[in-house]
């Protein structure tokens, strides 16, 4: 095995200058982790971000859509967090700015509103963990506005007019099958059952990047929701502003408000000029397995979303990256003569909400399915659902489980370890018998 060991500058008197560039996912896990032990590495931790809140992405879905607009109110903070008051408790520094470019020295924002100066901000190690652009509202699109930063009342504000388009709206289009489009529709659905609801979807069938039995289960549920009218494999077409056509059958859809749920774009612009030999086709960060931009080089690293590596881009994916890096990170500041430890992916646990009390789950790549079987099969699992709140307020660091938890997820769901080990050999002995 290739010797990847640190090669990054060492003075035992002064802490090395440690970068996290994105504070969602994987930057704000990281952050976590490194501070309680940043004495024993000798480190001082800054986080950047164009936000001055942390954003727990995969909740909006149902926030947008609560009941009254206090309860959307009050969920949507409940599901975010000012970055520095949470990372100045843990000790780390936040820098609110938009990222221009990276050297090999320092990290270039934009001006800081009082003088139109770049700052730059020196590093010994960085971690490029800057996610992903979706569509609004569910994101907060870098990709659109890369000059503006975004303040916490400016995002409720702007979700509060999204709300309020939802709730003049009579005729709803979502285009895409995914999980985001899913779980928008069944919450439409289940919240305003008078709303008309097409889901058009370009695959067979819906959720058909998920793990077994997801994809089947959430079908059926679709199905039996009245509201939704359900149309796989084909695409819809814009016609003008309140029209659009299937692509093979035609089909017209009236429409007075559309939600785009398709396309994930790496948030990599800032490197786009400089170091375009970093990025792959897609714009993804290139990294090797132990998530390194340039081989051999210990000083910059990415992971989430923004990378090339050969995972579903997942809240869950990412925190799997970031415990691993974690590790290697320790290793590399502790002990710089030993190896880093490759990262093996992870088998997939993930839960998709259909609707405010109903889910589906699936544990370690479908071992373990939670569909509502047996009675239940038509609207979901209610306890899956318990699991999708219980994962939120886990991500907000209730009670401290952040990162409790993720640790035994890694240890239980990374494919090097040794619980993955055998489920995968017991999976694999399965389907040769049914075979």
């Amino acid at each position: 095995m290739e010797n990847n060991s640190a090669s990054v500058p060492t003075d035992n008197n002064v802490p090395q200058k440690f970068i996290i560039l994105g504070g969602g996912a994987a930057g704000i896990l990281l952050a976590m982790k490194l501070a309680s032990e940043k004495r024993i590495l000798n480190i001082d931790i800054t986080l950047v971000d164009c936000k001055s809140f942390f954003e727990y992405t995969p909740s909006l879905i149902s926030v947008l859509y609560e009941g009254t607009d206090e309860q959307f109110e009050r969920h949507f903070s409940k599901a975010t967090a000012d970055y520095k008051t949470l990372l100045g408790r843990l000790g780390v520094k936040f820098e609110l700015g938009i990222l221009l470019n990276m050297d090999t020295e320092y990290v270039t924002l934009d001006g800081d509103g009082a003088t139109n100066q770049h700052r730059k901000i020196p590093y010994d190690i960085a971690v490029i963990c800057t996610g992903s652009s979706y569509h609004s509202p569910w994101k907060v699109s870098i990709q659109e506005q890369p000059t503006t930063t975004i303040e916490w009342k400016d995002r409720l504000n702007y979700l509060r007019t999204q709300r309020e388009e939802y709730k003049a709206s009579k005729n709803i289009l979502c285009i895409g099958g995914g999980p985001v489009g899913v779980e928008v529709v069944t919450e439409i659905a289940y919240r305003s059952s008078k709303k008309k609801i097409t889901l058009v979807n370009s695959a067979e069938k819906v959720l058909s990047g998920t793990p077994r039995g997801i994809s089947e289960s959430g079908e059926r549920v679709l199905h039996h929701l009245d509201p939704i009218q359900l149309i796989n494999g084909e695409k819809a077409e814009c016609m003008d502003d309140h029209t659009y056509k299937t692509s093979k059958t035609n089909t017209e859809i009236k429409t007075d408000l559309v939600y785009n749920c398709t396309g994930v774009r790496p948030n990599t612009q800032f490197l786009q000029k400089s170091h375009l030999d970093w990025l792959d086709e897609k714009q993804h960060i290139r990294v090797n397995e132990f998530f390194q931009v340039q081989e051999n080089n210990n000083r910059v690293f990415a992971i989430g979303d923004v990378n090339n590596a050969n995972e579903p881009k997942l809240w869950f994916t990412a925190h799997m990256q970031t415990v691993h890096l974690y590790h290697n990170l320790k290793r590399l500041l502790s002990s710089p003569s030993l190896d880093m430890i490759p990262y093996h992916g992870s088998q997939l646990s993930m839960v998709i909400s259909l609707g405010p009390n109903y889910a589906v789950g699936s544990l370690n790549d479908g071992v373990v399915l939670l569909n509502g079987w047996p009675l239940g099969r038509n609207k979901g699992s209610k306890m899956a659902s318990i699991a999708k709140h219980t994962i939120e307020r886990i991500t907000m660091n209730d009670f401290h489980s952040k990162k409790l938890t993720n640790n035994i997820l890694y240890n239980t769901h990374e494919k090097g370890q040794l619980l993955p080990r055998i489920l995968s050999k017991v999976s694999t002995c399965s389907d040769q018998q049914t075979d």
